[in-house]
């Protein structure tokens, strides 16, 4: 099963690397990339956010509430960080030489994103 994984994660690395225009990810009504909105209850600002401290902190503030988190919000947290994950690999991608740890670092971040889209 972890090497399916693997496979699909190195054919997902692959196609990513030709394309220069960013992913579209629609998952109507809670997430639309191309127009940035996001609509998943209080978190859906910090979500959004292009600022690193305040996605650190709404990530932290969501933590807290684990046990009380709406299935779309874990449910677009999972999806922004499978497009994290794949633009990560395709950093590494670009820099064969030195960047296979951005790839290794990227293909644990999709299997950890794809567990949780599983658990939403």
């Amino acid at each position: 099963m972890r090497l399916n994984y693997a496979i699909l994660v190195f054919c997902l690395a692959l196609a990513s690397c030709g394309s220069r225009k960013p992913m579209p990810v629609t998952v109507e009504p809670f997430y639309d990339a191309n127009t940035r909105q996001i609509a998943v209850g209080k978190f859906s600002t910090g979500l959004g956010t292009t600022d690193k401290a305040s996605l650190l902190k709404t990530i932290a503030a969501m933590k807290e509430e684990w046990s009380e988190l709406t299935p779309e919000a874990m449910y677009v947290a999972a999806i922004v960080g499978l497009v994290g994950a794949a633009g990560i690999i395709g950093l590494g991608m670009l820099d064969l030489k030195d960047g296979f740890w951005l790839v290794f670092i990227g293909i644990f971040m999709i299997l950890q994103s794809w567990q949780g889209v599983r658990y939403a």
